[in-house]
This record gives C-alpha cells, structure tokens and sequence, in this order.
C-alpha cells in the first residue's frame, strides 16, 4: 500500500495548549500542538458535524504518523483566566468575591505565533482525501479558545522539512546545533489500539472506539507521552519567552 505525505497550514490569533502533564492552574505552552492532538482533532471534526461514518474509517486508520513544524517564532506570555462554576447549594458562595458562582483563577501560558503551524500527515494514499478532509475542517488545536483555520488547501509534499519537531528516538543529536526539549503526547502502536480478541473479552474491552475517546473513558494503554525536538531556541525577554526556529525557510 502506497503513502503520501500531506501538508496542512494552520493560522491562529493566540494559541492556547497545555504541555502535556504540566498543572493545569500554571500550565506551559509549548508553541506545537502534539501529534496526539492533531489526529483527535481530526476524529472531533467529522464527529461535531455529525459525520460517525467518516470518524470511524479514519480511526481505523490509527495511529498516523504526524510531524509537526513550528512557527518562525512565538512570544510566549502568562495571562489569568477565572473558572467559573455553579454553586453545589443554594446560597454556597465564593469566599473572595461573595458571588454566588464559583471563582478558580488559574495562569495559563497563551502563545502569539510567527507565521503558520505546518501539520504533516503520513496516509495511505487511497485514503488522502478523507484524511484531507478532516484536516481542512480542524477549527481549533489545544484547547477550545485556541481557533485555528486551515490556509488554502491540503495538499501532497515529498516529505516533512527537518524542522519538525521529532521524538528523541528518532533523532541524530550529532546533526543538531541548538534544539529545544519538549514533551508531547502521541498514539501507542497498533498493536495496543486494537489488540486481537484472540478469544479473551479483556482484550476486546481495550480496543479502541469512538467512545474511548471520550476522556472519561480514556485508556492509559492508548496513549503515550515522549520527549520531542524542536531546532530553534527559547529565551527570556522581560516577563515572555521567546521561541525562534532553527533550521532554514
């Protein structure tokens, strides 16, 4: 079965992700998506419209192997946001502001981007255009506030640039000069999305569906968190950091 490489732009005001297994109240920005999240944000976008036919062909074809490309650059900031929440009973109210929601400020890293993210995509080529499809139709990456929208279309490249952020084992750290060490999650192998019944209702019960999803019902065997590399550099200017990718383009 023959693959291609497809390449999606995205554009967004301000991105809002949290690195994985950073706290939540003081969560870190890592400027990049991880694969993991492109491809559950492919799955969400047939399913908001509705579309479980289209969802369920393209979870079958998991995992996929995704590379993410990161801006030109990034100023990274801090910004507060409140969590407001009704009150358990009646006449229950906050302690600070005497109201009768609830109020939970937690930091969050927001990052502006230079330019595009660059999500690459590795498919079989008899299913470019359902995995195209749903790349087009992503309307945010990270978290809910973080609106992206694809530029232009979809379209087929020889391959990922180098500046792609890669997982550590996959990397010749002799070939890099300046690189920057994060932490992102991807989709464990094949072999424990969808392991065979062989007869056992325990293995049945860890396969992978739709409603598995659901991060309610999340598998820890579904997923797996790594460390990543990114060519570029990462500083302190004042109270932001600064991100600037290495490599060319």
């Amino acid at each position: 079965m023959s693959e291609i490489w497809l390449r999606a732009r995205f554009l967004t005001h301000s991105f809002h992700y949290r690195m994985p297994d950073t706290v939540a109240i003081s969560a870190v920005n890592p400027a990049v998506p991880s694969p993991l999240t492109v491809q559950m944000a492919m799955l969400a976008a047939y399913l908001r419209e509705g579309e479980r036919g289209k969802a369920q062909a393209l979870l079958e074809l998991l995992p996929l192997k995704v590379r993410v490309r990161p801006p030109r650059g990034a100023v990274i900031y801090r910004g507060i946001m409140r969590y407001v929440r009704p009150p358990k009973d009646a006449g229950d109210l906050d302690k600070n502001t005497g109201a009768g929601y609830k109020i939970s400020p937690h930091f969050r890293e927001f990052a502006l981007l230079d330019g595009p993210l660059e999500v690459y995509v590795l498919v079989p080529a008899e299913h470019r255009g359902l995995v195209a499809e749903a790349l087009e139709r992503i309307p945010y990456l990270g978290a809910k506030d973080s609106l992206v929208s694809c530029q232009g279309e979809v379209e087929p490249v020889d391959e990922p640039p180098s500046d792609c952020a890669v997982a550590l084992e996959d990397v010749d750290l002799s070939e890099l000069a300046d690189y920057v060490v994060l932490q992102l999650a991807d989709f464990e192998g094949r072999e424990r999305l969808f392991p065979p019944a062989k007869g056992k209702q325990k293995a049945q019960d860890k396969v992978l569906t739709l409603e598995r999803l659901l991060p309610s019902q999340r598998l820890k065997e579904h997923y797996r968190l790594g460390a990543y590399l990114v060519e570029g550099q990462v500083y302190s200017s004042g109270n932001v950091k600064v991100f600037r990718r290495g490599g060319g383009g």
